[in-house]
């Protein structure tokens, strides 16, 4: 079975190594209880008995001399990450003890140039932009292509995720998230960064690294808080658009909000934007769909070993009944590609943008020993119509890629296509809300 995503995290437990500070190494039998806790966790809680094939006993034997005789800590780690990787899921990463004090894995520090970016084919563009560094830097703007951070020219770093994973898809997330973390560095730091803007020649500038004053999330279980986005637009025809980068809890009665004021002022359309959202909580996405329906529905459902989990979402006061679409690209993965999947099949939304992550499986944090964690899948995730989405992604209904001349003159092709669909569901009353 091929791998899927957890090539990022091979790619980024070795940078995060390279990063973090030394580590005494841990013994022969701390990496005994590592190995054991690690491989009955999968024998014990993977949703496929059958291992997709795979012998585990025999994949035991084949890692467990490996790992125990690795010459370092970080090359043991990576031998219990390639033996995760052998099922060929997401949502299956051991994560080093030096991943979890510094909270920043893969950066080179804890601030950011204020540069959001978006894949255009083998470019990655600037998407959004602090006010800051906007002031700092009038020449960047949203369209502009980063070719250069620093030191690390960005052309190189595709060849280099192209060469550790040779499946595209797979290769383009290594790419975007390598892309943003050579965007990062330490507090006033000065980064110097090339970029050119439409057919204009290269340009270079320097940009001041600075702290983010955004939200964070709450900690859930082992999981750090994290920043939080939150954004709302008015857009032309009565249409509101909500873009929220994590489906966490702080944000939930935000967006709730959003959605019953949309049915009290009798919005033509409202757009729910979770491109770059990587998830978070699954339940998020039924509860929402509660203030999306008028009956009692499903998104599909989570399959455990002799178990089955729907994803039910029961009507709530003031739910939004009128036009929905979903916005996706690549990097909308987990309860996004749920939520969106979900109501694409049920005809309750409209999916735009590009295909999803195909990384769609429910996990839990387990703490191993010497504060190492492993992030394992329970459960595989099936849509209403029982399709599987894990390392397939949700297909949009109207596919539209990012723009490069578009954002350079400040407007979102794929915000507007959604805009528009939703505007034309509108006029002609066409909405068809069926699976209820």
């Amino acid at each position: 079975m091929p791998r899927q995503w957890n090539a990022l995290a091979t790619l980024l437990l070795i940078l995060g190594a390279m990063l973090a500070p030394a580590q005494s190494s841990i013994g022969k039998q701390t990496r005994e209880e590592t190995f054991r806790v690690v491989w009955e966790t999968v024998r014990d809680r993977y949703f496929d008995p059958s291992f997709g094939g795979l012998d585990w006993t025999a994949i035991r034997g084949e890692y467990h001399p490996r790992a125990l005789n690795a010459p370092d800590d970080t090359a043991f780690y990576q031998v219990l990450q390639e033996m995760v990787d052998r099922l060929g899921q997401s949502h299956f990463h051991v994560m080093p003890p030096f991943w979890v004090t510094t909270r920043q894995i893969a950066r080179r520090g804890g601030a950011t140039a204020g540069i959001q970016l978006a894949a255009a084919g083998e470019q990655m563009l600037v998407w959004r932009i602090s006010p800051e560094t906007a002031a700092e830097v009038p020449a960047l703007k949203p369209g502009c292509v980063i070719e250069q951070s620093g030191e690390v020219r960005l052309d190189s770093l595709r060849e280099e995720a192209l060469h550790e994973q040779p499946n595209a898809r797979i290769a383009a997330r290594l790419f975007f998230e390598a892309a943003g973390h050579a965007l990062t560095g330490g507090y006033g730091e000065r980064l110097p960064l090339h970029f050119r803007c439409g057919d204009g020649p290269p340009q270079m500038a320097t940009v001041t690294l600075r702290g983010s004053s955004g939200e964070r999330s709450e900690q859930l279980g082992l999981m750090p808080p994290m920043e939080t986005e939150f954004e709302v637009q008015r857009l032309p025809g009565d249409i509101v658009a909500v873009r929220f980068n994590l489906f966490v809890m702080t944000l939930l009665p935000r967006i709730r909000a959003v959605i019953q004021q949309a049915a009290a002022d009798g919005a033509q359309g409202i757009i729910f934007d979770v491109r770059g959202n990587p998830g978070g909580i699954g339940a998020m996405a039924n509860g929402l769909t509660g203030y999306l329906v008028r009956e009692r529905t499903s998104l599909g459902a989570m399959k455990m070993r002799g178990a089955e989990l729907k994803f039910l979402a029961f009507p709530q006061d003031g739910a939004y009944l009128g036009p929905v679409a979903v916005l996706i690209d690549g990097n909308s993965a987990s309860t996004s590609e749920i939520f969106a999947a979900g109501l694409q099949e049920l005809g309750r939304a409209v999916v735009v943008g590009e295909r999803s992550m195909g990384a769609a499986l429910p996990s839990f944090l387990a703490e191993l020993p010497r504060g190492a964690i492993l992030q394992y899948a329970v459960a595989d995730y099936l849509t209403p119509k029982g399709v599987r989405i894990e390392g397939q992604g949700v297909k949009p209904d109207i596919p539209v890629s990012q723009d490069a001349a578009s954002l350079l003159a400040g407007k979102d092709a794929q915000l507007e296509v959604a805009r528009q669909a939703l505007a034309s569901q509108s006029r002609d009353s066409a909405i068809v809300v069926t699976g209820f």
